[in-house]
């Protein structure tokens, strides 16, 4: 797991971009979440000042190379294939414009084994 808070400067988001390109979880999953200061797709804003198209593609080109997934969600719009028994939760915003975050996951279901009953003689 992986928390970040981005920078709203372009150059030091593009920093962090090079930087979190670089880790490699080997074969274990990742889960990267918090507070990006971008979008991925023009269809997530929501207020303040207009959306940069430049940031915008930086970042869905760091989620590319990073192999990075959007996880499933419960709630608000805003926020994998990889992951499906993960879920997220997005709670009401109370003293800022995020919102907190839960994560849940859930175990696969597993059906009970049938009974089975053989007649002996």
């Amino acid at each position: 797991l992986s928390t970040v808070y981005v920078s709203c400067e372009i150059t030091r988001r593009q920093l962090l971009w090079h930087d979190l390109s670089n880790f490699d979880p080997g074969s274990l999953p990742w889960l990267i979440g918090g507070d990006f200061n971008t979008i991925s797709k023009p269809s997530e804003k929501c207020g303040g000042g207009p959306y940069s198209n430049k940031s915008m593609d930086h970042f869905n080109s760091f989620m590319a190379n990073a192999s990075l997934l959007e996880v499933s969600f419960l709630g608000d719009q805003y926020t994998s294939l990889a992951f499906p028994n993960l879920k997220l939760v997005h709670k009401p915003r109370i003293l800022s414009d995020n919102c907190p975050l839960v994560s849940i996951f859930q175990e696969p279901t597993r059906l009970p084994r049938s009974f089975k009953f053989f007649r002996q003689w």
